[in-house]
Formats: structure tokens, C-alpha cells, sequence
């Protein structure tokens, strides 16, 4: 919810403009500015959006376990992204695996681009891996081959190709 957003930045005047347009929110026992911001006052920036995001990738990875890849799982991963998570290329690598499965393949190559960017760099031979996977998928031969190298050439003794 955008109040909570406000809030979770220390954002008064937000909050202010907000509440008169928001239903109450029940867990916050005196639904004014002041209780608003007390309610999120003890939550840094970090804890505030971190406890949004875990229950939403968790919802999402039922999701893909049951084979359920479609906007549920999707929708769950891009939300989750909304809310700056510390580490957004686990969830950029998660929704890669739903537009993977899906055959959306220049979905899957934006969020194999992110996971290159996002992860450690011991994982870079698997994100290069995932970024020629999504290249096979357009029909991009010549790029999938050039990543799938470029993978090789970071960790030869990974799984085949």
C-alpha cells in the first residue's frame, strides 16, 4: 500500500495526504498520521521492505513447485522486486524460470540480463548459461553460442551444457 510505502520512508506530509484516501488498516490500532508512523517507526527501511518481500517469494515458489507459472508466480516476483530487496537477482532468477517455462523468451532474457548483473560473481558461469538458455529461445543462435561459451570459459567443469 503506498501509505505503507510513506511510512516505511519516514515520509510525514505523504502519510498526511494518504490516510483520508486509505482503508484502515487493522493491525494499526489509532488510524491517524501519528499511529501510522509509530506503527513503522520501529522498522528500518530495510526490515520494513525485506518482511514484504519473503512472503511474497515464498508464495511465488509454491506456485512454480505446483508448475504454476503464470502470472500468479510472476505477478508474486515482480511485486517483490517493487519493494528493493537486498538481493534482487535471486528473485530476477526466479522469474526467469516462470518466462523460461512460459516461452517468453525476451521476458526471460531482460530478467537473465538482471541476474548477471545482480549476482556474485561465482555465479556468473549459471547466469551466462541462462542468458544463452533465453537466446535459444528467440531463435538468436549466434548470441546463445557466444553465452553458452562465455559460460564454459567461467567454470569448465560445470553441468553440460
Amino acid at each position: 500500500m503506498p501509505i505503507e510505502y510513506a511510512a516505511g520512508f519516514h515520509q510525514r506530509q505523504v502519510v498526511q495526504l494518504l490516510l483520508p484516501h486509505t482503508s484502515r488498516i487493522t493491525l494499526i490500532r489509532y488510524w491517524t498520521v501519528q499511529g501510522v508512523m509509530d506503527y513503522y517507526a520501529p522498522l528500518s527501511r530495510r526490515t520494513f521492505f525485506e518482511s514484504k518481500v519473503e512472503p511474497l517469494r515464498s508464495k511465488a515458489h509454491e506456485f512454480m513447485l505446483e508448475g504454476r507459472y503464470d502470472d500468479a508466480a510472476i505477478d508474486r516476483l515482480t511485486t517483490a522486486l517493487s519493494f528493493f530487496p537486498a538481493r534482487p537477482g535471486v528473485l530476477f532468477f526466479e522469474r526467469y524460470d516462470c518466462w523460461l517455462h512460459l516461452g517468453n523468451g525476451s521476458c526471460a532474457l531482460h530478467d537473465a540480463h538482471m541476474v548477471l548483473r545482480f549476482m556474485d560473481a561465482g555465479q556468473s558461469s549459471e547466469c551466462h548459461r541462462r542468458v544463452g538458455a533465453a537466446y535459444m529461445l528467440l531463435g538468436q543462435y549466434s548470441e546463445a553460442v557466444a553465452s553458452l561459451e562465455r559460460a564454459l570459459q567461467l567454470n569448465p567443469g560445470a553441468m553440460p551444457i
